[in-house]
C-alpha cells in the first residue's frame, strides 16, 4: 500500500543557460544558449517549486538477490516488475561516497556493519555480495542481514540522508528478534539526521521499541503511530486512529494477540497446578 504514496510522473525541469553574444562569420551576433532537461521522482508533497525529494521505497520482498537478471530483462522485456524495486536498485549500485557525510551517518554504518559481520559492497558484475575475509554472495547471506546490508549502503553512497523520505514495508521481516534493536536504533539516527521515515509493519516487538520510549519520555524524535481498520465489512471505507504511542490507540492488535498467548500460558500454569 505504501507505494501508492509515490507519483512516478516525474516532473521535468528545464533550465537554459546564456551567456555573451557571439559572432558569427557573416558579423552577425547571436546569444550562446545551452539547455537540458532533468527529471527525477517526485512526491505529492508541499514543497518549494524548485527542491523535490528523494523518495526511498524498501518492499517487503528483498531485491538484491536477483537484480542482475531483473535488471537485463527489465532493460530488454515489456515486464510486470516493480517500479519501486528498480529505484532501489538504482539507488544501491550508485557509486560511494568518500565518507557519509556526519558522524551520527558514518556510526550507523559502523553499528549495522559490525551487526551483521560486514559490509554489503555491489561487484564489477553486479552481484551483491557481504565483504568480509572471505566474500559471501547475497544470495548465501540470511535476509534479514541483506535488510540491514540496504540501509548500510545506501547510506554510504549517499541515496539515505538528510531531505530523503523512508517508506519501508515490513522492514521486521526476516530480521534476527536480537538484530531489531539495532533496526531500531539506526532508524531513530536516521530521523535524528533529517530523514522522514514511514514504516508499515505488523511486528509486536518493533512497535513496542518505537513505543516505549515516548511512553517514558525517553524518545529522541518524534513519533506518530497510525491504525489502519474498517468499521464493517470488506466493501467499508478504511479508517485511520493516530496517537503517540501504541497504549494510546484505541485497539492495539498486536498487543492483543501476544496477551492471548500469554492467556493461554496461564491456563496450561493453572491447569498444572490444579492437578
Amino acid at each position: 500500500a505504501l507505494v501508492r504514496l509515490i507519483r512516478w510522473e516525474a516532473p521535468a525541469l528545464t533550465v537554459r543557460l546564456s551567456s555573451e553574444p557571439m559572432r558569427q562569420l557573416d558579423g552577425s551576433e547571436q546569444p550562446a544558449r545551452a539547455s537540458f532537461t532533468l527529471s527525477r521522482v517526485g512526491v505529492e508533497a508541499q514543497a518549494e517549486p524548485w527542491w523535490v525529494p528523494l523518495v526511498l521505497y524498501i518492499p517487503a520482498r528483498e531485491v538484491v538477490t536477483f537484480y542482475p537478471t531483473m535488471l537485463g530483462l527489465n532493460n530488454r522485456y515489456e515486464l510486470s516488475l516493480d517500479k519501486t524495486a528498480m529505484d532501489l536498485v538504482a539507488a544501491l549500485i550508485g557509486p560511494r561516497l568518500r565518507h557519509p557525510t556526519s558522524s551520527r551517518l558514518r556510526r550507523i554504518c559502523e553499528e549495522v556493519d559490525k551487526a551483521i559481520g560486514g559490509e554489503l559492497e555491489v561487484r564489477p558484475d553486479g552481484i551483491f555480495q557481504l565483504n568480509l575475509k572471505g566474500d559471501i554472495e547475497a544470495s548465501m547471506m540470511a535476509e534479514g542481514h541483506r535488510k540491514l546490508g540496504i540501509l548500510s549502503l545506501l547510506i554510504r553512497n549517499g541515496s539515505l540522508g538528510r531531505g530523503t523520505i523512508l517508506l519501508w514495508d515490513e522492514p521486521e521481516g526476516n530480521v534476527n528478534p536480537i538484530l531489531m534493536r539495532t533496526l531500531v536504533w539506526a532508524l531513530n539516527g536516521l530521523a535524528r539526521e533529517g530523514v522522514q521515515i514511514i514504516l508499515a509493519t505488523h511486528d509486536h516487538l518493533i512497535t513496542q521499541l518505537f513505543s516505549l520510549p515516548v511512553e517514558y519520555g525517553k524518545n529522541e524524535v518524534p513519533v506518530r503511530f497510525f491504525r489502519l481498520y474498517r468499521d464493517a465489512g470488506e466493501g467499508a471505507p478504511v479508517q485511520v486512529e493516530a496517537a503517540e504511542d501504541m497504549i494510546h490507540l484505541t485497539e492495539d492488535i498486536l498487543t492483543q494477540a501476544y496477551g492471548a498467548l500469554f492467556d493461554q500460558e496461564h491456563g496450561y500454569v493453572m491447569e498444572r497446578v490444579g492437578k
